[in-house]
């Protein structure tokens, strides 16, 4: 074995030795103490010195002090696959294409577009979690190339498949000429603490496509554009810190009525959808993601109330559709609903540029 000589830059030796607080001397004259009756420490010190089993755990450890941790996870793979029942597991996306006919796309929102497209030019059928794209020029792009490449594309948002929103829907013809629309999805993110300290969670970075609009507005804005299609114009004012939204008002106009949606992730506040018309209203007391308990007021009359989504995890009623439009071919549902996908997301770009939010490459 070859001895190793370490020798101390000549600087390190010039530096001053630490000197611990109060001199020894003085504390036992203070204290009436005899110096040797004293063991001075400081707050990480302990007189009887290390423990043995310390000192075990610690040799322990430095033996794999040269090791990194395992990457791909296999173990902890390996114990999710065999508690779910899953007969194969990966963490190479182009290996699980192979194995796959439909992927789900729920990676951090600037990542969307670049999995996506690998998936569709392998000829799968695609679900991105919302919002499909960072910007409607991208959204376009990959709805053009699943179009092209003959598979079906859809954009994860709960709202549009939930039987409460289709009940929305058959209500509007009751509630007269529609005047104003409000949308109100206010939840004080934990994550906005740990932004406040000066850290950048993905949901607060505008490298990561984030911001209150992208991730909590973008419910209201489906919610709205499903029911009533694209505005005529859109401007967002928004509260924006260290180039990212963390809250904003965003107003839609429409021709003979105003919509506005309130989102925030900086505070909180009752989820409120009302859409006010001459003939009476629509108010749920939920956020668009749920689309919960619905009452129809009419200017004359008794209120109504409807719940038709049956206590179903929310997720339900989409993920039922995709398999039917999968398992029918049913182009038309799909077609449909990526033309809703485009027009939220165009809405959703020109929204954040009149508040000066920009994402990276525009």
């Amino acid at each position: 074995m070859t001895e190793t000589t370490i020798t101390t830059p000549s600087w390190v030796q010039a530096l001053d030795k630490y000197v611990a607080s109060k001199p020894i001397e003085d504390v036992a004259a203070d204290l009436g103490l005899k110096p040797e009756e004293i063991i001075m420490l400081v707050a990480n010190e302990n007189p009887n010195g290390m423990s043995s089993k310390v000192k075990e755990a610690v040799a322990t450890a430095a033996l794999n002090l040269n090791r990194y941790p395992d990457a791909d996870a296999y173990h902890l793979q390996k114990a999710i696959a065999e508690k779910y029942g899953v007969p194969q597991r990966t963490t190479n996306f182009l290996e699980l294409l192979q194995w796959v006919d439909v992927v789900y796309i729920a990676v951090p929102n600037l990542q969307h577009v670049r999995y996506a497209r690998i998936a569709l030019d392998a000829g799968k059928h695609v679900i991105v979690e919302k919002p499909m794209a960072p910007t409607a020029a991208q959204t376009e792009d990959l709805i053009r190339l699943a179009r092209h490449k003959k598979v079906f594309l859809f954009e994860a948002v709960t709202t549009q498949y939930l039987e409460n929103y289709a009940k929305i829907r058959e209500l509007l013809p009751r509630i007269g000429t529609v005047k104003l629309v409000q949308c109100n999805f206010s939840q004080y993110s934990s994550r906005y603490d740990a932004f406040c300290k000066g850290e950048t969670p993905p949901v607060f970075d505008p490298a990561c496509a984030g911001g209150a609009l992208m991730d909590l507005g973008v419910y209201n804005v489906s919610y709205i554009v499903g029911l009533f299609g694209e505005p005529n114009q859109v401007h967002y004012t928004a509260n924006v810190e260290r180039g990212i939204d963390t809250s904003g008002i965003l107003t839609m106009d429409y021709s003979g009525f105003r919509a506005v949606s309130i989102a925030a992730k900086d505070c909180a506040a009752p989820a409120r959808y009302i859409i006010q018309g001459t003939k009476g209203y629509i108010q749920q007391k939920s956020t668009a993601n749920f689309c919960g308990g619905i009452t129809f007021h009419p200017n004359e009359g008794k209120e109504e109330h409807y719940n038709l989504n049956g206590g179903r995890p929310r997720q339900a009623a989409e993920f039922e559709a995709f398999a039917r439009a999968l398992e029918s071919g049913d182009q038309e549902l799909c077609g449909r609903m990526q033309d809703t996908s485009i027009a939220v997301s165009r809405v959703l770009t020109v929204a954040r540029r009149t508040a000066g939010i920009r994402f990276p490459g525009e």
